[in-house]
């Protein structure tokens, strides 16, 4: 007559911790025997009624993983994984009903900070390592699908998972784990794992551990695996509402960490366009850009620029990379230009004391930056090799003149910055512009006729401009030598698109082109 499975339980939890606790050095025969029987009378308790049973099930197994961890070796891998499977079984059976009594739980949660307080590589590599960690990637699997039935079942389930473990736990692994795969385990699992608000602040501290070994995205010689960048770019969304959380992404980490960082941080605070973010913003960027002024700012420009897209074998001594730097810009402009918008008027906030503190900061922290007398062709060179990039920042340029023309508290409070705003003010950069293309219409009629450069938006934008302030235009010209050379430029480019349209061979109605330039051609020649 079968044993009714109610009667085997608590019998069943003795056996199990007397044996395993008494023979530390079991051999694996023993431990698997015991956890089979154990398994039949799990799986017969599944068809009964018995939340009692589950949870002494639940509670017994926990415990003989608990004492399998210490030695988590190859010696003890299969009885471990067995244990894994059964505890899987058990927890996640859809009959199984957890009661209010928080043992199943409480059980769980200790045998998991046993495995992570235990299971660390010791300092010296050896095989056995290597064992426990491709053990450890295996685990993982099995535990948060584990945990994650548990959050599903269980009141205060967050509890059920000591996540601040993971980050030493981490740190531990990624020192040994020299292809990375440990570490997108520990990913993957977060990922996988629901994590709870109210474990943000470990799920942070595994992110910034993760990323300051520089494991995962630096091992490869081809850069990094795609799988993991995707996966920890997923990890990184789930705090897209804290923004300060992935500042300190920002700090310590590889370029290619901190320019998807800074990539994720532009669109959050884009999309958001309130200035509490912008602040945040600004407060991180100035710590990211905190390595630039320096003396050998010069030194340092040359490698970044040569450096182009290296930035997967960039040095430690190098602190930001060039497409790195080409967000920082722009997050920089447009906060600028969202503060002078928003703080146009004479109210004192706490947001606009804020807000002029960390202008302060980069007014005094960069000013030999922003006096530099090549910052025009700094910022050329720097943007010289993507075209929609330098004409979204020339536009940028025309909104931020015109601003600061109009803000006396600007002029007044940040000498530095209006006199770096003069520098790269929109007739000079056009100039500039104009010099780096031979003053050639031919070339200025290939980017009106792409669709890709974003050059069209930027050129009505500038002639519009130069119609509102026609004399300064004439001046700058006239002082650099170019009168005649803008307007055999501009009227060339007028005489191209002319006889394009014509010909019905312009691939957009470019009327309101043809008379701005029109227009222009004609205030300058009067």
């Amino acid at each position: 007559m079968p044993q009714d499975p109610q009667d085997g339980f608590i019998e069943l939890v003795q056996e199990c911790i007397q044996n395993l606790s008494t023979e530390e050095e079991a051999t694996d025969d023993q431990p698997v025997g015991v956890l089979y029987k154990f398994s039949v009378l799990a799986d017969a308790a599944q068809q009964f009624d018995d939340p009692l049973g589950k949870l002494h099930a639940t509670a017994a197994c926990s415990n003989v993983l608990i004492l399998l961890s210490r030695g988590f070796t190859t010696k003890h891998q299969h009885a471990a994984f067995t244990a894994l499977k059964i505890l899987e079984t058990i927890v996640c059976s859809e009959s199984n009903k957890f009661p209010e009594d928080r043992s199943a739980a409480d059980a769980l949660a200790a045998f998991f900070a046993h495995l992570v307080s235990n299971l660390r590589p010791s300092v010296q590599a050896s095989p056995t390592d290597r064992s426990k960690i491709h053990n450890i990637m295996y685990s993982l699997d099995f535990l948060q699908r584990i945990l994650k039935h548990c959050r599903t079942r269980m009141k205060r389930a967050h509890e059920t998972c000591p996540f601040a473990l993971l980050y030493p736990l981490a740190i531990a692994l990624a020192d040994k784990d020299k292809d990375g795969r440990v570490g997108w385990m520990s990913v993957l699992f977060m990922k996988r794992t629901l994590i709870p608000p109210e474990t943000l602040s470990h799920y942070i501290a595994l992110m910034h551990g993760i990323v300051k070994t520089n494991i995962i995205v630096s091992a490869r010689s081809d850069g990094p695996d795609p799988t993991i960048v995707a996966t920890m770019l997923s990890l990184i969304r789930y705090m897209k509402a804290h923004v300060p959380s992935l500042g300190t992404l920002l700090e310590d980490c590889s370029p290619y960490v901190r320019r998807k960082t800074l990539e994720l941080l532009h669109t959050i605070t884009t999309s958001n366009g309130d200035m509490v973010s912008i602040i945040l913003l600004l407060d991180h960027l100035y710590r990211c850009l905190d390595h630039i002024h320096n003396p050998s700012f010069t030194e340092w420009w040359t490698r970044t620029i040569t450096d182009d897209y290296t930035e997967f074998f960039l040095d430690p001594s190098h602190p930001i990379d060039r497409e790195s730097l080409k967000i920082c810009v722009n997050m920089l402009l447009e906060a600028l230009s969202a503060g002078m918008r928003d703080f146009s008027g004479p109210e004192i906030t706490v947001e606009r004391k804020r807000f002029m503190f960390l202008l302060d900061r980069f007014s005094v922290g960069f000013a030999d930056v922003l006096r530099n007398s090549n910052l025009r062709t700094y910022l050329f060179q720097l943007y010289g090799d993507n075209d929609a990039q330098l004409f979204g920042v020339l536009s940028i340029f025309i909104q931020l003149y015109i601003g600061v023309q109009q803000d006396e508290i600007m002029k007044r409070l940040f000498p530095t910055i209006t006199y770096a705003l003069h520098t790269l003010n929109p007739h000079a950069l056009w100039i500039h512009f104009s010099l780096n293309t031979n003053n050639d219409p031919e070339t200025l009629l290939d980017f009106l006729i792409s669709g890709e450069t974003g050059f069209l938006e930027y050129f009505v934008k500038y002639l519009r401009f130069i119609l509102s302030r026609v004399e300064a235009f004439r001046n700058m010209c006239q002082r650099q030598g170019a009168m005649e050379v803008q307007l055999l430029l501009l009227s060339g480019l007028k005489d191209r698109v002319e006889s394009l349209w014509k010909r019905g061979l312009f691939p957009y109605e470019p009327g309101v082109l043809v008379k701005r330039l029109d227009d222009v051609i004609s205030a300058l020649s009067g």
